[in-house]
């Protein structure tokens, strides 16, 4: 991956995110179980095409709050996306091998959207989460996620 970050790194140190997107394959969300996993994705905002990517375990967990891992996905805010296939890969292992509910935001990149907005997408997130009965919605008990 690093070689091909190299490539799409232009003279003037700007990335052509083009080629980059050429070469990262995404994956769609799988609403029925495979693996012991569910995915969806939720918009927040049409208006700024803001979604994120939740990954839930469908096998029950018993007298234990599922935590939130709300991830940041690489790229280092410049580039990718929370449904490129590597990192389906990682929330899978994540919400296996925890278990937990995971939720990748698609923030807005840079360098058009300066740092901090990326957090401030997340807190969005965040705000989006409590304010609805989006996790209890995927068919758990209201009260099962613990947000921290």
């Amino acid at each position: 991956m690093s070689i091909l970050v190299d490539i799409a790194c232009r003279p003037n140190i700007t990335i052509n995110r083009t080629l980059l997107n050429f070469f990262d394959i995404k994956i769609s969300p799988n609403k029925k179980s495979r693996n012991g996993l569910t995915s969806i994705d939720i918009i927040v905002d049409p208006t700024r095409d803001f979604w994120f990517y939740l990954h839930t375990p469908t096998k029950p967990v018993v007298d234990v709050s599922l935590l939130v891992i709300l991830f940041f996905h690489g790229g280092g805010f410049a580039t990718l996306c929370p449904d490129s296939i590597l990192y389906d890969l990682v929330y899978c292992r994540f919400a296996r091998d925890i278990p937990t509910v995971v939720v990748s935001i698609k923030y807005c990149l840079s360098p058009k959207n300066r740092f901090p907005s990326q957090y401030d997408d997340g807190f969005d997130v965040l705000k989006f989460l409590d304010g609805r009965d989006v996790l209890s919605a995927r068919g758990e008990e209201r009260g099962s996620f613990c947000l921290t």
